[in-house]
């Protein structure tokens, strides 16, 4: 009943809409062309990771006893763990980057469109402090000296985003011109996400580092398709959505260093090639008043098939391979002015 209350009011909303754009004659054979530009502020509150913890507690010897994740009570070993020592949640929150676009429309039926959006930098640093346990960080299969039974641990995070896309639009009815538009697009897209964690240590006066940079490039095609209504002259919103499937070409780059420093344990970069995936979602307000027009807008972005840094942490991954299988999700608010000459 909700789904056809929902159904009835949208096509109420849909048809007031063109009854009242009717009387807009001027609206209705307008012929949208020539060059736009668009800049707009962008801001993004990304997901947490769960479960990427840095440290593992230990009894001291190095042996292994429990993760630090959600809870600070261990019931099998009786052990309650200070709150500020939990490393179960490395917090992103919220950064700020910039949108551009420039579209080239050679007539109302079509549009080249090359559309940035970047300039996202989170980053995060967490340490702890134990006295009662010591602390271990997974090595295996390196045997270390320093990475194990040591009580004071700190580690920093930094993930940088950038994305670049090339797309053709065939507007099956032009935009801003009749009551609604409907547009079609296929295009390529490049994402550059880099990922990095750097853990140090000190244990019986040596500082120790261990640091992961990971960089994610999928390369690939990706299809969208682009809903307007028009429901007065200067007024329209809209409904974005588009998908891509990608070759994620991923580096991993590791430096392991034991004994102060002095000891170089491994330097190894590894690559790998991962099929991924991108949705991302945008229903958007445009307010024109010629030949400017202002937007407001929400984003929703979900790229899978991602290898994070922290994650290559972890007791369960091997130094000599990739793990990505993780999921970078974030929601967006954009604002900004566009212009068309």
């Amino acid at each position: 009943m909700d789904t056809m209350r929902f159904c009835f009011i949208l096509f109420i909303l849909a048809f007031s809409s063109s009854s009242y754009l009717y009387s807009y004659e001027e609206i209705r054979t307008e012929r949208d062309k020539g060059v736009s530009l668009e800049a707009d502020y962008w801001g993004v509150w990304r997901k947490n990771l769960d479960g990427a913890s840095m440290f593992y507690w230990s009894d001291g010897a190095g042996d292994l006893i429990t993760e630090i994740y959600n809870s600070y009570t261990f019931e099998d070993t009786g052990i309650v763990l200070p709150a500020e020592s939990s490393f179960s949640q490395i917090s992103m929150k919220y950064a700020s980057g910039l949108q551009l676009a420039l579209r080239l429309s050679p007539d109302p039926g079509q549009t080249m469109e090359f559309f940035y959006e970047g300039l996202l930098s989170w980053k995060h640093s967490n340490e702890v402090i134990s006295d009662a346990l010591a602390l271990a960080v997974p090595t295996s299969p390196y045997v270390t000296n320093d990475w194990s039974g040591f009580s004071w641990g700190k580690y920093n995070y930094k993930s940088e985003f950038d994305s670049y896309e090339l797309s053709y639009w065939c507007h099956i009815t032009p935009q801003r011109v009749d009551y609604f538009s409907f547009s079609v697009m296929g295009g390529l897209r490049i994402v550059d996400f880099c990922d990095e964690v750097r853990i140090c240590n000190y244990k019986l006066g040596n500082r120790n580092t261990y640091e992961v940079k990971v960089r994610n490039l999928p390369i690939g095609p990706q299809a969208g398709i682009d809903f307007q209504n028009n429901p007065w002259g200067q007024f329209t919103w809209a409904i974005k959505f588009k998908a891509g499937i990608y070759a994620n070409i991923i580096d991993k780059d590791l430096e392991l260093f034991d004994n102060g420093n002095t000891d170089l344990i491994t330097a190894d970069t590894i690559e790998k090639v991962q099929l991924s995936y991108i949705i991302e979602f945008s229903p958007a307000i445009y307010y024109r008043f010629k030949p400017f027009y202002f937007t407001v807008a929400y984003d929703f972005f979900s790229f899978y098939n991602v290898a994070f840094a922290p994650y290559q942490i972890e007791r369960t991954v091997s130094l000599n391979s990739i793990l990505s299988s993780r999921r970078l999700r974030f929601d967006g608010f954009s604002a900004g002015l566009g212009a068309i000459f």
